[in-house]
């Protein structure tokens, strides 16, 4: 019988269709899950992050309905939204893990999801961030009343993290809800009534740890032992994932407020165009291994091993509105920067100049870096003949970087290619897809 490989397996494919529901239904949550590669755990109690991977027990997510998987991936994407991968700075894991849970499952029931059986939510910190609660949890008994319900204590609630988060027990209890079809119907909410009269998970004496959800958060793989070290690396990837994600969501018109006012005030005064434009290119670089040309360091052992391909980038086009009032200061600055990132990959390079039509077609390799362009043209703006002459030449890119002032209202409906913006100057419109950027 062939074995399966982790891309094949039942729980493989039920966590893609759970993220590509967010991407549909939520898409702020389906664009940061999409930049995470799915990796089998089955010693994880159920989901884990890090920022670059999304770990997962195959067994825990075979047992779970559609939506309780879409909540549990929106829980993970809010730890990375909030940047709790990159900001424990040598805190106790567990105590962590648990103010995170509680900072970020408020907003997800204001985001209108239905939190599955083990999530644990608590009106009173609302509006408090994951430090503030990491303190507030450090100083209250173990033991608590709370709405008439007998609340867990906080050591007891780390216990259960470290038992299902990071230990090698057995984790049987899972497989035996894998092989019963009647496990798979349960991922309600519980709730129980607080004094204010939100909804309150209590977790009381009885309840089977085995069955709750954690939702582990882990430090960004960046990030050394020694506080301190590799924290630049890891903020700055935890800020242009959250920069895109918010820039897809705003574009589908599908942001929470709740979510769009506790995000965007705090990374305005950190854009940084030249990480977003790297990053940009970078989620589109091909870097495969190949059976043609062997590993010549391991030839010596008699080992016919695969070397790495250099990292390519299909066709790019790069269209420059060439209207009378582009900043040619900016198109400078921004075709040097392009160039020193171009300069690692093999590909071509289209560029298109328009206004109001496109005017002149160029193309470029790595050996005619740097790129130096004088616009041609001087007319109006119109945006639509440009993906129109993209068609008829078959030109096929696998991105389009658009460097405009967006002074046009002109927009092509959106193309099967991703579009970043290169926006030179502030405008207070935004384009109606794609990503974008302000120089």
């Amino acid at each position: 019988m062939p074995v399966l490989s982790c891309s094949s397996t039942p729980a493989y494919r039920a966590l893609q269709k759970a993220r590509a529901d967010l991407i549909i239904e939520h898409p702020f949550f389906g664009t940061m899950a999409l930049r995470l590669q799915l990796e089998e755990d089955p010693k994880c109690h159920d989901l884990w992050t890090n920022g670059q991977i999304l770990g997962f027990n195959p067994a825990w997510v075979s047992v779970q309905k559609s939506a309780a998987l879409e909540a549990a991936l929106a829980h993970e994407m809010l730890h990375l939204a909030c940047r709790h991968h990159v900001r424990r700075a040598g805190r106790d894991v567990k105590l962590w893990n648990l103010a995170c849970d509680y900072a970020v499952n408020l907003l997800l029931q204001e985001a209108g999801f239905t939190l599955p059986k083990g999530f644990i939510v608590e009106p009173k910190y609302a509006g408090l961030n994951a430090d503030e609660i990491f303190t507030y949890l450090g100083q209250i008994p173990d033991e608590e009343p709370h709405g008439g319900a007998k609340k867990v204590s906080t050591s007891r609630r780390s216990q259960r993290y470290s038992q299902a988060g990071g230990s090698n027990a057995s984790r049987s209890g899972f497989m035996q809800e894998a092989q019963s079809s009647q496990a798979s119907g349960e991922a309600k909410a519980i709730g129980l009534k607080s004094p204010k009269g939100s909804a309150s998970v209590a977790l009381g004496e009885s309840a089977d740890s085995s069955k709750d959800f954690f939702g582990e958060v882990r430090d960004h793989p960046s990030l050394s032992p020694v506080v301190g070290e590799g924290e630049g690396k890891a903020e700055r990837d935890a800020e242009l994932n959250l920069i895109f994600a918010l820039q897809r969501a705003l574009h589908a018109g599908d942001l929470p407020g709740h979510l769009e006012r506790y995000f965007r005030d705090s990374i305005k005064p950190k854009l940084d165009w030249r990480g977003l434009l790297q990053r940009f290119l970078e989620m589109r670089v091909e870097n495969d291994s190949t059976w043609t040309k062997p590993n010549r360091r391991y030839l010596y052992q008699g080992l016919y091993l695969p070397s790495r391909n250099e990292p390519t980038l299909e066709r790019i086009v790069l269209v420059i509105d060439s209207s009378g009032s582009i900043d040619e200061t900016k198109l400078s600055l921004f075709c040097a920067e392009l160039s020193s990132i171009l300069a690692t990959y093999d590909t071509t390079i289209t560029v298109l100049f328009h206004d109001s039509e496109v005017q002149e077609m160029l193309t470029f390799n790595r050996l005619d870096l740097p790129l130096e362009l004088k616009p041609k043209g001087g007319g109006g703006t119109d945006y639509r003949p440009v993906t129109q002459w993209i068609w008829q030449e078959g030109l096929e890119p696998i991105c389009v970087l658009w460097f405009t002032d967006l002074e046009c209202s002109h927009f092509p409906p959106e193309p099967a290619y991703p579009v970043l913006w290169i926006i030179s100057g502030a405008q207070d419109v935004t384009p109606p897809f794609g990503e974008w950027l302000y120089l």
